[in-house]
């Protein structure tokens, strides 16, 4: 799915009263932000998601995995409101998300779609103003609060000195900063992101899911990510979900989660689970595809 600029920025989701920016989490007895309940999601008569329950935990990196089709992207679409559950709900700070006005979650929720296009002809500072998006109105036009949060989203994400370029004339991973760029404009302390890393050389994947991490540990937002690699999950987010047959196979820190066991059921291969002698971080090295039960030797 490809969304424009206004479609991602409208559609993407940020917190806050009416009309003002909210980055502040909820108190420390209080529920997730961002919840599913029972949920079932899909496709028309198609049923991806089944059940399924997540509480994502407010202040940190949850990464989404799991083989193709499980449904970590119709999950994802469906947290952030692109997509209507067939049964159960999606809540977001207690409510309904699928009943509160787009704009009202659009302050509070940020989206970052899969392939967003580029917009011809526009520049790197004017695509991350429309960030500001959901916080205009006919009352309310650009201020030195937009200007400033602005300005903060390009320093995040290093971007301040291509703020004058072309989008046509960056690298993929620059592109990709400027849309992340254009999500904390947004200023949203929930982020969800839909493959960010895919198409990118692996330096700049690393950079990626590097200020995903900071934006987690230095400034307090919450970020969901569909991720593909398992060793770059393990070694970035807080938090991993492991998703099976349209429900939660597992889910939890790096270390409860990211095991052989686990591996072998979501995914069907068999592997082993190292640690990294440099970093210490968990890795994955495949060693077979598993055999289906009940096959022959």
């Amino acid at each position: 799915m490809t969304l424009t600029c206004d479609q991602a920025a409208e559609g993407s989701a940020a917190v806050g009263r009416s009309g003002t920016d909210d980055r502040a989490g909820p108190a420390p007895d209080r529920a997730p932000r961002l919840q599913a309940e029972a949920l079932d999601a899909g496709y028309g008569d198609a049923r991806v998601l089944a059940g399924l329950e997540l509480a994502v935990p407010d202040g940190r990196f949850t990464a989404l995995l799991g083989p193709n089709g499980c449904g970590k992207s119709t999950l994802l679409r469906t947290l952030a409101r692109l997509a209507g559950p067939q049964s159960g709900s999606v809540l977001l700070d207690g409510r309904a998300i699928h009943r509160l006005p787009t704009r009202e979650v659009a302050r509070r929720l940020g989206l970052l779609p899969q392939a967003p296009v580029t917009p011809e002809g526009m520049r790197v500072r004017e695509l991350v103003a429309q960030g500001r998006f959901p916080h205009q109105s006919l009352l309310r036009q650009w201020s030195s609060k937009d200007e400033a949060a602005v300005a903060e989203a390009l320093a995040i994400t290093r971007m301040e000195a291509l703020a004058e370029r072309p989008l046509g004339t960056l690298s993929g991973g620059q592109r990709q900063r400027c849309w992340i760029a254009m999500t904390l404009a947004q200023r949203t302390p929930l982020i969800l992101l839909d493959e960010p890393t895919t198409f990118l050389d692996l330096r700049y994947q690393l950079e990626i899911l590097a200020l995903m991490a900071r934006l987690t540990h230095e400034l307090g937002r919450t970020v969901v990510a569909v991720l593909h690699d398992l060793n770059q999950a393990a070694a970035h987010a807080d938090h991993m979900v492991l998703l099976r047959d349209g429900g939660v196979h597992a889910e939890g820190a790096p270390e409860a989660v990211f095991t052989a066991e686990n591996i072998e059921a979501v995914f069907g291969v068999t592997c082993n689970v190292l640690r990294d002698p440099a970093t210490g971080h968990l890795l994955c090295a495949p060693a077979a595809v598993a055999r289906a039960e009940g096959a022959r030797a």
